[in-house]
């Protein structure tokens, strides 16, 4: 069931995609709720026990506020694009619509290797969170976890966003107890009675150097560090995107959960990083024997706290109830970390499929089921997890951790590749005289708010790793995996450019009918879709 595919020879286009590739309308608002849950909390649940330590409590709080403005611009950015043009593909289909097909082309295969990966990645933490309570096989829990996402996605998007969404709020309950459960701990309410307050700030530095950089530069390079590693985490938003041509009603729901739930997520788990900040003391030790040393993997601030306050009173905690919330937190560390499977599996296969439907892959990636599954692409990608064994055995655990290293460039460089289609929107909605203001989504940040985000974002995928390699002795081959998306990135651009002969899009020819059926709320944009219609 391949998507009908039209020839645009005006403005050099392979394929302008008019359906959703045989995609279904399954996804609702509440799923996309749950999907900005993850966007916004990727990184909290989890959070850095050990960037605590180690560069201190304003450090993070700074890396997540500074992140935080970059992820709304470049939501809003995204969103607008994308509200109007609800197409297959998302990104990688405006790319080659508003930029040229050779970008597109490059930023799809990009945005499949590095959520391909992340799906790879994120099998290997299954055996550690089971180790939690028994020693098992690593390869099994493995296998166990990749059946488990490979099969919520190939039962089609409806039990997958009924499957996100029961998580999503299980994890938004979850962290709504652990706001408290910190707060608790902080006024003094847990077995031990240590009223903590702001102790653990006064301390430690606020913001600590980071080792070996000299004062002042050492503050900032420790602020840098929490603004990769958090604007990295933020990355998942991108799903927004993708999910598009499978929501209902897509003109309604995205500018809703840009607008309202990102920023109200986001002030929420901020509270939770102020609390986790209050009750991690600067130098954590945990029991030899305790079961958290595996769970410390993690490094999550809530958990070892609530294990410091059984270890000091086991009998009182017992009584409050305590002893076992550890157990229940790695239980839902599991169903949190299936979840993000499934999610990154997602995320590539319906990028591989859109590809397939725009010329960029083979076309039996753009085939779908009845049920709208693209089980070629999900069963191709998925094939890909099978790099997870890589890290059972120490020898080809470096190897994969040289691969994984190679996903953060990218990362970022998708969040550029994006930044610059919207401005060639911009650029374009301009040149035609479109009322942008009635559009689904609208800001009037722009473009300012896409500027920023993109000069931030670039800034951050060329120096994202100096602070490591200036304090660390030179290692060529770490330097070259950290670096190897720019040229490879340049190559597929190159021969994309090559093999399609195709112009760059001129601000004048750029399409903004196509795909926009569904959308009646701007009279210059019905206008356009007449005076095409007229010249068909």
């Amino acid at each position: 069931m391949h998507a009908t595919k039209e020839i645009n020879r005006a403005v050099g286009m392979p394929f302008l995609v008019a359906s959703n590739g045989g995609l279904k309308r399954a996804l609702s608002t509440r799923h996309l709720v749950t999907f900005a849950i993850f966007g916004v909390a990727f990184g909290y649940i989890i959070p850095s026990n050990t960037t605590l330590l180690r560069l201190g409590p304003l450090s993070v709080l700074l890396g997540y506020v500074i992140s935080g403005t970059v992820l709304y611009a470049f939501l809003v950015s995204l969103g607008e694009m994308i509200s109007l043009l609800p197409v297959i593909g998302g990104p990688i289909h405006l790319a080659q619509r508003f930029v040229d097909p050779a970008f597109g082309f490059m930023l799809g295969w990009t945005w499949w290797y590095v959520w391909t990966i992340s799906f790879a990645s994120a099998l290997v933490s299954a055996p550690s969170l089971v180790f939690f309570w028994d020693p098992v096989t690593p390869w099994a829990w493995i296998t166990i976890a990749w059946f488990i996402a490979f099969a919520i996605n190939m039962f089609g998007v409806k039990t997958f966003g009924e499957a996100q969404f029961s998580v999503g709020m299980l994890r938004l309950i979850f962290a709504f107890i652990l706001i408290i459960v910190g707060l608790v701990i902080d006024l003094g309410g847990a077995p031990n009675h240590d009223r903590i307050g702001f102790r653990y700030w006064k301390d430690r530095p606020p913001v600590i150097e980071y080792a070996g950089s000299s004062i002042g530069i050492g503050r900032l390079a420790s602020i840098w560090i929490n603004i990769t590693q958090t604007l990295l985490a933020f990355t998942l938003s991108e799903i927004t995107a993708i999910t598009a041509p499978e929501v209902k009603n897509p003109q309604q729901s995205i500018p809703f959960v840009i607008k309202r739930v990102y920023p109200a997520l986001f002030f929420f788990y901020l509270i939770g990083i102020f609390i986790s900040t209050l009750i991690n003391p600067p130098v954590i030790f945990l029991n030899s024997s305790s079961p958290l040393i595996i769970a410390y993997v993690f490094h999550s601030p809530f958990i070892d706290v609530i294990d410091l306050a059984n270890l000091t009173s086991s009998i009182s905690a017992s009584v409050a109830g305590l002893r076992g919330l550890p157990s229940v937190i790695n239980a839902v560390f599991i169903m949190v970390q299936l979840s993000t499977m499934s999610l990154n599996l997602y995320m590539a296969s319906r990028d591989l499929h859109a590809m397939g439907c725009l010329g960029f892959a083979p076309r039996i990636f753009g085939n779908t089921l009845k049920n709208g599954t693209p089980h070629a692409a999900v069963i191709f990608t998925s094939l890909f997890g099978a790099f997870a064994y890589m890290a059972i055995t120490a020898r080809s655990a470096s190897a994969f951790s040289w691969i994984v290293l190679t996903t953060s460039a990218p990362s970022y460089l998708i969040l550029v590749g994006i930044l610059v289609t919207y401005l060639r929107f911009y650029s374009g909605t301009k040149a035609q005289s479109l009322t942008r203001e009635n559009f689904p989504m609208f800001s009037r940040l722009q473009p300012y708010a896409a500027w920023y985000a993109l000069v931030l974002s670039l800034l951050v995928a060329i120096f994202f790793e100096f602070p490591f390699l200036l304090n660390s002795p030179w290692d060529t081959v770490t330097f070259v995996t950290t670096y190897l998306a720019f040229p490879s990135m340049l190559v597929l651009y190159a021969g994309a450019k090559f093999w399609f002969r195709a112009p760059f899009v001129r601000a004048k020819d750029m399409d903004f009918i196509t795909g926009t059926e569904g959308f009646k709320g701007d009279d210059d944009l019905e206008a356009l879709r007449m005076n095409d219609i007229d010249k068909k």
